[in-house]
């Protein structure tokens, strides 16, 4: 697909610019416009596996948002996934990176949305290549609370969670993911600081694990400066969390990159990133098996 001159030059001008989560978003339909075959998908993993490799990432769980394409475009789900698998078994063959999917939805297309693409989930949950679901977008207070059935319906059918809470500062949806017994990532936790004692204690002593994208936080101002990231006061408090890239193109950062913003910001030790590594594979989606082999290699 071809953008127009009009739309090149908003993806520019967005591109160099961005702040907001709604610049985010822009530049996401636009790029997503431009997968415009199921036989897309393939070339788009390759090429990111590839620069996976190239940064030296032998485990990547990375997130596929496929509704568009399905919902919108009329492409369908079985093939995008044909495709993407395709390339996922090829990289082990060749390099032995271990890939696997997480189906992402958008809470702002409501209830019936979220329940169609944790269908899917649900459909090709296979542990092998699907192992988790996640839910993110601009959040609205208490929002979260709204797809307490899905959530219920994960945990009964054993499908990991990662879902999208406190990025904006509201802390209701981050004593959700607190509070909920089946979500065990949550991604952003930035209202951490306005969590009372009691709920920084129940989230310290939990098995849950906040996932920190520090380059994303920053350039959609939702942290103005790292200097006043929370992860500072998580980090001194013992909360659980791991290092994370967030959208790797349009932020344009590699997990290298954000672990030395993490290294630099908060003074980490030799132990301090062992025990990081140590939190990313013992809260990753894959079985005990890849765990094992994780801590092997």
């Amino acid at each position: 697909y071809k953008l127009s001159s009009q739309q090149e030059l908003t993806f520019r001008k967005l591109f160099n610019t961005i702040c907001w989560l709604e610049d985010f978003s822009h530049i996401f339909w636009l790029l997503s416009r431009t997968i415009k075959n199921e036989e897309d998908y393939e070339i788009i993993t390759k090429n990111f596996l590839i620069q996976q490799k190239e940064n030296g990432a032998f485990y990547t769980e990375f997130r596929l948002s496929p509704y568009h394409h399905v919902f919108l475009w009329g492409k369908k789900i079985d093939k995008i996934l044909y495709y993407v698998k395709k390339w996922i078994d090829d990289a082990f063959e060749e390099n032995w990176s271990i890939w696997k999917i997480i189906i992402e939805s958008a809470r702002q297309y409501g209830l019936q949305h979220m329940q169609k693409v944790f269908d899917w989930t649900k459909y090709y949950f296979d542990k092998e290549y699907v192992v988790g679901f996640w839910i993110w977008w601009i959040e609205k207070d208490s929002d979260l609370a709204v797809f307490s059935d899905i959530f219920d319906q994960a945990l009964n059918s054993g499908i990991p969670l990662t879902v999208h809470a406190g990025e904006n500062g509201c802390v209701d949806n981050l004593q959700y993911c607190i509070k909920h017994p089946w979500i065990s990532r949550i991604w952003h936790a930035l209202s951490y600081n306005l969590l009372d004692a009691e709920m920084k204690n129940i989230l310290k002593n939990s098995w849950k694990i906040v996932e920190v994208s520090l380059t994303s936080n920053n350039k959609l101002k939702y942290v103005n400066s790292l200097d006043t990231h929370p992860l500072i006061d998580m980090h001194k408090e013992g909360i659980k969390y791991c290092i994370s890239t967030d959208d790797t193109t349009i932020f344009q950062t590699t997990y290298s990159n954000e672990m030395q913003l993490a290294q630099k910001l908060l003074w980490l030790k030799t132990k301090d990133i062992s025990l990081l590594k140590k939190n990313a594979i013992d809260s990753a989606f894959c079985s005990l098996e890849c765990k094992n082999l994780l801590w092997k290699i």
